[in-house]
């Protein structure tokens, strides 16, 4: 398993709109945190993020700007029924060398039972949009996760040089 540095250059043009979709769609608050991180707990396997409580705690931690300065307008959720489904973390600045100049995806992940909904391309294009055109947006994601790296492609996200 290889993990891949992919980058969306701002030549690659608009990622196109906002699809509709279930729930609502907006921006992750303090007060939200630690269902976000229930949800993060959910949507991985525990030898990936660990418990719930150190799911919560890495959450918290990306707020308080451990993974970069925290894009409040571009860390979104998807909510049915007032309980997050879905989320998308992104930063400016992140701590690592090789995407230090980028803003930056930490993570994009949905609830399995909400999963191929289009929910998390919803959330890229909205973060996307948030962000604006004229930056350059990078993420990290694991080269045999196929339907993440389609998603990717298709919104215009290639390998960095």
């Amino acid at each position: 398993m290889t993990q891949l540095t992919l980058v969306r250059m701002p030549t690659a043009g608009s990622p196109g709109p906002v699809p509709e979709g279930p729930g609502r769609l907006r921006a992750i608050e303090e007060a939200d945190l630690e269902a976000v991180g229930r949800l993060y707990a959910a949507s991985y396997p525990a030898d990936v993020v660990g418990d719930e409580a150190a799911a919560v705690a890495d959450i918290r931690a990306s707020w308080a700007g451990e993974y970069g300065t925290w894009l409040h307008e571009a860390s979104l959720l998807v909510e049915l029924d007032r309980q997050p489904v879905a989320a998308v973390l992104t930063v400016d600045r992140p701590p690592w060398d090789d995407v230090a100049d980028l803003v930056f995806v930490i993570d994009l992940f949905t609830h399995p039972d909400y999963r191929g909904q289009g929910l998390a391309e919803r959330l890229v294009r909205a973060a996307l949009a948030a962000v604006g055109p004229d930056r350059v947006v990078g993420l990290r994601v694991e080269s045999d996760n196929g339907p993440a790296v389609r998603l990717y492609r298709r919104l215009g996200f290639r390998e960095r040089p």
